[in-house]
């Protein structure tokens, strides 16, 4: 037997599987799944090359960076030496030698070289030097002690001289106290 319904359209229930629908969602279904296959497929195939390249980077790597560390030693040492050379430049703008202050001065007899200057730490300045003659030695200490420009050494006293035996050169060392700030000479 078969059922008739009798109820118009506006109250019949509605089919419960749409064929066409249920057939368009199937193909999507599949499509999506070849797609999803197909870039895992293609990124599958490149797996060998990406181990290539990654073992080439890490060999890279480990061949750098013991480069790399030299590197940053050397950078931390060049900021080093560049911080000790700008120390050792501002010294050397403020120190003026003593051969510059005494020819400035005009103190320095004709023929005096002075070959070096130590301070001391009690205070004294040590002066060596080579000259001529005995007489251009004690026109040295003569200039030291009543030069007025000059105020911060005093008491200049000669300590040793040598004659070179090969120039005929006699080479001095004068002792002179350091005053503090250039005080006046009593």
């Amino acid at each position: 037997m078969r059922d008739i319904n009798l109820l118009p359209q506006s109250y019949r229930t509605a089919p419960v599987v749409n064929v066409p629908q249920v057939v368009v969602a199937g193909a999507l279904i599949v499509f999506l799944l070849y797609v999803a296959w197909f870039m895992f497929y293609i990124n599958l195939s490149k797996i060998p090359e990406l181990k290539k390249d990654i073992a080439t980077s890490e060999k890279l790597i480990r061949k750098y960076s013991s480069g790399y560390k030299q590197y940053q030693r050397l950078k931390e040492s060049e900021r080093i030496v560049s911080n000790y050379k700008s120390v050792v430049e501002s010294l050397n703008r403020k120190r003026t030698s003593a051969y510059a202050v005494f020819r400035e001065q005009k103190a320095l007899p004709e023929g005096v070289e002075l070959t070096g200057s130590i301070y001391q730490s009690n205070g004294s300045l040590i002066i060596k030097g080579l000259s001529p003659s005995l007489g251009a030695i004690n026109e040295l200490v003569t200039n030291i002690n009543r030069g007025h420009n000059f105020n911060h050494l005093s008491g200049a006293r000669l300590e040793r001289v040598y004659l070179q035996d090969n120039t005929g050169r006699y080479e001095f060392e004068i002792s002179c106290t350091l005053r503090a700030g250039g005080e006046k000479k009593k």
